[in-house]
């Protein structure tokens, strides 16, 4: 995703942002991403922003909702989801109109070919 798209992110009301969480929910990088994102959420209102919080498991079932941004984050010391699960997540993400990984998630996006060889 060329940086010169991501503007179009600041027109979306609400914008919607879900995490994926493919780790524990109490590990720093987590707490890193999620809890800064929760609290603008928290500040601007439902109406500006909206962040979800999602397993692996409950993400790939849900084909309903539309995010206009996906991350998928676990942390290296994580083992990789089984085969068929993440197949069904990079699916699911690829759906969104922004999608990406964070720490371990953007080493098994990679792994799966995923990201056409691009990691920014």
């Amino acid at each position: 995703m060329p940086q010169a798209e991501l503007p179009v992110l600041a027109q979306e009301r609400p914008l919607r942002i879900l995490l994926v969480n493919a780790g524990e929910p109490d590990t720093m990088s987590w707490s890193g991403l999620a809890q800064p994102l929760r609290l603008a959420a928290k500040i601007l209102g439902p109406e500006r922003l909206h962040v979800d919080v999602r397993s692996p498991d409950k993400f790939a079932g849900d084909t309903q909702r539309h995010w206009h941004l996906v991350l998928l984050a676990a942390d290296e010391a994580q083992s990789g989801l089984k085969p068929a699960n993440f197949r069904a997540v990079v699916e699911r993400c690829r759906a969104a109109p922004f999608w990406g990984g964070v720490g371990a998630g953007v080493l098994w996006l990679a792994e799966a070919g995923a990201l056409n060889g691009v990691r920014t």
